[in-house]
């Protein structure tokens, strides 16, 4: 799965994309221009290969060990990237968790009306925060865009299915690879910044890292707004396990189940 997502970015990237995209996750990561001309494919070979620790470590005073990221450039240095995906280091949970939550409610806010009606959307912020048990686990991705955080989203080892620190019915157990899904969560893209191949590059670094741990199958518990999406690349309406609040008011969650293969 990882080596198909510069492909799949270049073909979704608009004119406005920035110049360079750098994608990172958990086993190897690639700098590549988007596609936006007929022009032939850099030829990466005998390109030089570059390891480099998160530079929040080294100001946090974290494990200042390298990562097991690779970054792979074709000819510029990828420091230099405007664009990039990173899987972020527990050590930099206190200061990525207001950007996260800040996106996260700028997407409910914008796409979820389409979909639900003004109270929904209202419950929906109340019980669609942020979880930091998946950056304490290394599971969770941001993607960044000349800076900006543009999506973030990630998979868990756990029982789990949806939810933040404070959903109810949690099961922070390790599920079973041999018999258990992996999780699809907290999956989220700036209203900036959707239809540009974030979604799809999320959810591959996710299917991508459980397959490696040795899951069979994904689930997840998707919003309204996020089926098209995931039906899209693959997965399977299971149930509706939507659940009145306090006050009445049902917030459509579905579950939702793909196989790896």
């Amino acid at each position: 799965a990882w080596s198909t997502w510069p492909k799949k970015l270049r073909d979704t990237a608009g004119s406005d994309s920035p110049d360079w995209v750098c994608l990172r996750g958990p086993s190897r990561s690639s700098c590549l221009r988007p596609r936006r001309t007929a022009s032939p494919k850099p030829n990466l070979e005998g390109q030089q290969r570059k390891r480099r620790s998160h530079q929040i470590l080294q100001k946090r005073g974290g494990r200042n060990k390298e990562p097991s990221q690779r970054m792979l450039s074709a000819k510029h240095d990828p420091k230099e990237a405007t664009g990039r995906m990173d899987k972020k280091d527990s050590a930099s949970v206190s200061e990525d968790i207001p950007a996260i939550e800040s996106l996260m409610t700028a997407s409910m806010q914008v796409l979820l009306p389409k979909f639900l009606d003004a109270k929904q959307v209202e419950r929906s912020n109340e019980s669609m925060g942020v979880d930091t048990l998946l950056v304490d686990d290394g599971t969770y991705f941001l993607v960044y865009i000349d800076d900006t955080l543009a999506g973030c989203g990630g998979w868990s080892r756990r029982r789990t299915l949806y939810g933040s620190n404070h959903t109810r019915g949690r099961d922070d157990a390790l599920a079973d690879p041999a018999t258990e899904p992996a999780k699809i969560r907290a999956m989220f893209t700036h209203p900036d910044y959707t239809r540009r191949g974030i979604g799809r590059c999320l959810l591959e670094a996710g299917e991508g890292a459980a397959r490696a741990e040795g899951f069979k199958t994904m689930e997840m518990g998707s919003t309204a707004a996020g089926r098209p999406l995931y039906e899209a690349c693959g997965y399977e309406f299971i149930e509706d396990l939507s659940q009145p609040s306090d006050d009445g008011t049902v917030v459509p969650v579905l579950r939702l189940r793909k196989t790896l293969i």
